[in-house]
C-alpha cells in the first residue's frame, strides 16, 4: 500500500496532497516470506476515476512472484 501511495502522489498534479489506503481485493500470497528476506515491490496503475486509483502490486522474492493483491489508493 504504501509503494502504491509512492506511485500516485509521485505524479506532478499530486504534488502536495494525502495517499490513502482504501482496500485491498484479490490477494494471492504463494510463497512464504521470512524475516531477512529482500522482496521487491512492483505496482502499476489498472484503472483511475478522479482521485480513486486501482493498481496491481506484486511483491518478488529473487525471481519468484511470493504475492499479488489489487490495492485501492484514494488521493485528496
Amino acid at each position: 500500500a504504501q509503494t502504491a501511495a509512492v506511485l500516485g502522489l509521485s505524479r506532478p498534479e499530486n504534488k502536495g496532497k494525502i495517499g490513502y489506503f482504501g482496500g485491498i481485493s484479490n490477494a494471492r500470497f504463494k510463497q512464504k516470506v521470512t524475516p531477512g528476506s529482500v522482496l521487491t515491490l512492483e505496482v502499476e496503475f489498472i484503472k483511475e476515476k478522479g482521485p480513486v486509483a486501482v493498481v496491481k502490486g506484486t511483491a518478488r522474492l529473487e525471481d519468484k512472484i511470493a504475492a499479488t493483491a489489487e490495492l485501492t489508493l484514494v488521493i485528496s
